[in-house]
């Protein structure tokens, strides 16, 4: 039995010890990472400094050897693809007699000597515009082993010239010199795959060697490249989070252009397997070479990193489902750290034509880096307006809805904006400012009135303060229908809590508490301010389980004439993100054991009154197949709302472009024989985060909200 620790608070907001407002990461208590895209951070290199040993490592082997051949021309780019600063092709994709690239660099001649990293090639004009003058001390000649790219990236997932110092040549096709993710540096490719004869099936055995790969810069000088250029590279083979790279950021490093206006190796066209675990062994073949997709579908909409998903338009799919092996390998994942004409705003279900760039790998993923050169094609998709009626004279309405980070911009004493700045010295996602608060409000106003029909009653979360509900309920689109407004703040560092809205023309409220418990689970506590006795001996020994407790509401709801009435209990819950963590991870227990409180108190509900009429609803972030769902439908009398909307439409939420319902409402049996309806008002987790910006109703959070219609008896 786990042991209840009360808080004593109804209807009223609870001074938090320490006072003011903690916008800690979601994981210091229990928040954990609510939205993928924060695994992006890996994206932004932080690389260990100590790296003397590599320095010297580089030295130990570093080797004379005689260049090697001109590259073939073999397998260049299509005729009409257009690259800014590449060689004007002719119809069959070669350089044109006597034709230069623009600002092309005179061939080296072949018996310079290697130039030190930060030099222009020797014999070669210094071109305009380089984003790094020469202005530090030269650094030594650097030499390595001479190796093709093939080579260094070797048929498994990891080099085999791991840590050692290599010198390559190979052609630039795609350049991040100028930008700071996913690193500064520049992809090359073998400008021919004659030599690989399985090429057109990798992937599969003999054939699992990429002959392109990042060349990581970091903050060296460097010379500038361009696409099209044949470059020398010496540097340590690297591993950094997962991607295979050389690192020329290193004193000893070394960098040069042979030549400029090369032709590139024509892009291959991805055909991903159903299967995730075949695709990821396709994948890691490609990693670092030129991709196409020519025609596709999204299905993971913008975020606001700049990624979306799609999978090929003869795919057969429009949507992944999560856990659905129909598809789960078929999805690409598009990104855009080549800069901001590499980004567009996707919808699901958008047609795009047109992709291609290197095959990445960053953030635990494959990725297309889609070259800013080459324009999409984006046919939008028809979405009909996720609109939900409102109740009847003898219905009530029930919704469940996150409303993402819903905090006043306000600083103060006691009060600190969420992105100050968060633990560990990460910077925030961006300032909340005044206007974005207000735009935030009206957007959540037109979809409770719009979209959701003003249900009866709303369960929210991630809401900062019972100040933030009675500024939404009191704007002038809810002024109609005379919403109240429940809200106890909880110990959640971020300072996100869970709430109630409420329509007082059709429901009274009881009282209003929390309820938590203590537990000594190795869940990665660190706030002391959770601590608790498990014991109930006065020895804290434990932390308190939920960081966003559940709010228990005793209510009555009536019909519009007031002559039927009902008594409710909502408890309304936000259980521990999943923070990109796998499914037996820490925060799936630490879910489970929340799951158990929950339904401990449905049972103590239900012993009480066997007649008793009780709602679990809220952001529980798991799927109905997890741990979590199935504690509260076998220990406690509660029958998922999920499963009575229709499969094409039970999703509450997309990550890594599969759709799936971490939003639920559960309900006992005799609100089960009183259910009329339920769906999810897809207006958010379709949309890409670039809408959050506008003024309607779509992208106010990344969840749709879950709703529930329910007819009351005579």
């Amino acid at each position: 039995m786990i042991p209840y620790v009360p808080i004593a608070m109804t209807m009223a907001t609870a001074p938090r010890r320490g006072g003011g407002r903690r916008h800690a990461p979601r994981d210091a208590l229990g928040g954990g990472a609510d939205r993928c895209e924060a695994g992006r951070g890996s994206m932004r290199h932080r690389r260990a400094v100590g790296l003397a040993w590599v320095v010297i490592l580089l030295f130990a082997q570093g080797c004379f050897g005689a260049s090697p051949p001109p590259p073939s021309t073999a397998g260049e780019l299509p005729a009409g693809t257009a690259i800014r600063n590449a060689p004007t092709l002719t119809p069959t994709g070669m350089v044109r007699a006597g034709a230069s690239a623009p600002g092309a660099s005179p061939v080296a001649s072949p018996a310079a000597t290697e130039p030190r990293l930060g030099l222009d090639p020797p014999a070669a004009a210094p071109r305009s515009g380089s984003p790094r003058a020469s202005a530090q001390p030269a650094s030594p000649t650097a030499r390595g082993q001479e190796a093709t790219i093939g080579q260094v990236q070797g048929d498994g997932a990891f080099s085999p010239l791991l840590d050692r110092a290599v010198r390559v040549e190979g052609v630039v096709t795609a350049d991040f010199q100028a930008v700071a993710a996913p690193a500064r540096g520049f992809f090359v490719q073998e400008p021919s795959d004659a030599g690989n004869g399985a090429r057109a099936t990798p992937g599969r055995a003999g054939a699992n060697r990429s002959t392109g790969i990042f060349v990581f810069q970091g903050e060296r000088a460097a010379p500038e490249v361009r696409v099209g250029d044949l470059v020398s590279v010496v540097g340590a083979v690297r591993e950094h989070n997962g991607r295979t790279e050389i690192d020329i950021s290193l004193p000893v490093g070394a960098l040069s252009v042979r030549s400029s206006g090369n032709p590139l190796p024509r892009p291959i066209e991805l055909r991903p397997q159903p299967d995730e675990a075949q695709s990821r062994r396709y994948y890691e073949g490609l990693e670092g070479m030129l991709v196409s997709l020519p025609q596709s579908i999204a299905v993971g909409p913008t975020a606001a990193s700049g990624e979306f998903s799609v999978v090929r338009a003869d795919s057969g799919l429009t949507r992944v489902f999560a856990g659905d092996p129909r598809g789960a390998g078929a999805r690409v994942a598009v990104d855009d750290e080549a800069g901001r004409e590499a980004r567009y705003e996707v919808t699901v279900g958008d047609r795009i034509d047109g992709i291609v760039g290197p095959l990445d790998y960053t953030a635990g993923g494959y990725r297309i880096q889609q070259l800013p050169e080459v324009r999409l094609l984006v046919r939008p998709a028809d979405h009909p307006l996720p609109l939900v009626m409102p109740a009847g004279p003898g219905e009530f309405t029930v919704a469940s809805f996150n409303l993402e980070d819903f905090f006043a911009p306000a600083d103060g004493p006691d009060r600190a904006a969420p992105c100050d700045r968060v633990a560990g010295g990460e910077p925030c996602r961006g300032r909340l400012t005044a206007s974005d608060y207000t735009l935030k409000l009206g957007k959540a106003a037109l979809a409770l009135r719009d979209a959701l029909g003003a249900p009866t009653l709303v369960a929210v979360q991630e809401v900062e303060s019972l100040a933030v509900l009675n500024a939404l309920v009191a704007r002038p689109e809810l002024a109609p229908f005379d919403y109240g407004a429940v809200l106890l703040e909880g110990p959640d560092p971020r300072g996100g809590n869970v709430g109630l809205l409420y329509r007082r023309d059709r429901v009274t409220i009881e009282r209003a508490t929390q309820r938590n418990a203590c537990t000594t689970g190795a869940y990665g506590f660190a706030d002391a301010d959770a601590r608790c006795a498990s014991r109930g001996d006065g020895r804290l020994d434990g932390h308190l389980l939920a960081a966003r407790p559940p709010l228990v509401v005793s209510l009555t709801v009536r019909d519009a004439a007031g002559a039927v009435e009902w008594p409710l209990t909502l408890i309304v819950g936000h259980f521990t993100a999943r923070g990109g963590e796998p499914e037996a991870g820490a925060s799936a227990a630490r879910r489970a054991e929340e799951a158990r409180l929950v339904a401990g108190l449905v049972n103590e509900i239900v012993a009480a009154d066997p007649n008793a009429a009780a709602l679990v609803l809220g952001d529980l972030n798991d799927t109905l197949a997890s741990e979590p769902l199935r504690v509260l439908t076998t220990v406690a009398p509660l029958r998922p709302l999920t499963l009575d909307v229709p499969e094409p439409g039970r999703y509450s939420v997309i990550l890594d472009g599969q759709s799936q319902a971490l939003d639920h409402i559960l309900v006992t049996a005799n609100l089960r024989g009183a259910l009329a309806g339920a769906t999810f008002a897809h207006l958010n987790a379709d949309y890409p985060a670039g809408r959050a910006r506008d003024p309607s109703f779509f992208r106010v959070s990344d969840r749709d909200p879950a709703v529930a219609r329910f007819r009351l008896a005579p």
